[in-house]
């Protein structure tokens, strides 16, 4: 087998796990990570498609439905052996769910949340501050911040409807906002919608106390 017919098997086998990898990114977010790492998770990705796959697979075939195994491992170093496309396809759906537990892992850290009960790390698991801060579990969505804008000094008051990914300028779009003069307080307009975007040093956000949001919110 040529290394160029080898790379076309290995990337058209790999579909199922581009695909998964792919609806990751987009349930998680966008990390900054080198294209070797982006690889090497698709890779990851792909084995544990066809991992459960086979499981799946033995399991029907113990009991007398289909063949017991696929064709994958074989397929992927041995030229003889035909792709069977119904694999890569019912592989393909099954990224789905995968994709869907791999955001969960990934936005409830659970895997640092086991590393801090175990005393292995303390780390939190996110990529900065500001994507730990937006992912916090006690703050709801809906939740009443305080958005200070140092460039043009303003206060925002409202809830976050969708933040920027990390290494990246704050962006915010903010929903049912009171805008009003950061150093009286004094509400100048109120808006359905807002956006903007700020250097990570031009913002600070603040949560307001359990009080203070009910009184707000009362007031509404």
């Amino acid at each position: 087998m040529t290394i160029s017919a080898f790379l076309m098997r290995v990337i058209f086998l790999a579909v199922p796990g581009i695909v998964s990898y792919m609806l990751f990114r987009k349930l998680a977010g966008k990390t900054k990570c080198e294209k070797w790492e982006e690889w090497c998770q698709v890779v990851l990705f792909s084995l544990i498609i066809y991992g459960t796959y086979s499981i799946f697979v033995w399991f029907f075939g113990f009991f007398g439905w289909g063949k017991g195994e696929l064709t994958f491992f074989k397929a992927v170093l041995d030229e003889t052996v035909d792709i069977e496309w119904s694999e890569i396809i019912i592989a393909s759906l099954l990224g789905v769910p995968v994709a869907f537990i791999a955001s969960a892992i990934h936005t409830y850290k659970l895997v640092n949340w086991i590393g801090r009960r175990i005393n292995v790390t303390r780390r939190f698991g996110d990529e900065d501050v500001w994507d730990h801060f937006h992912n916090l579990p006690d703050i709801p969505e809906y939740e009443w911040v305080i958005v200070r804008d140092h460039k043009i000094n303003l206060l925002y008051f409202g809830w976050i409807q969708t933040y920027s990914d990390s290494y990246k300028e704050r962006e915010l779009l903010m929903g049912d906002v009171s805008v009003c003069d950061n150093d009286s307080g004094e509400l100048i307009y109120e808006v359905e919608r807002l956006y903007f975007c700020r250097n990570k040093y031009d913002i600070t956000i603040e949560i307001p106390k359990i009080e203070d949001r009910k009184e707000a919110k009362e007031t509404e």
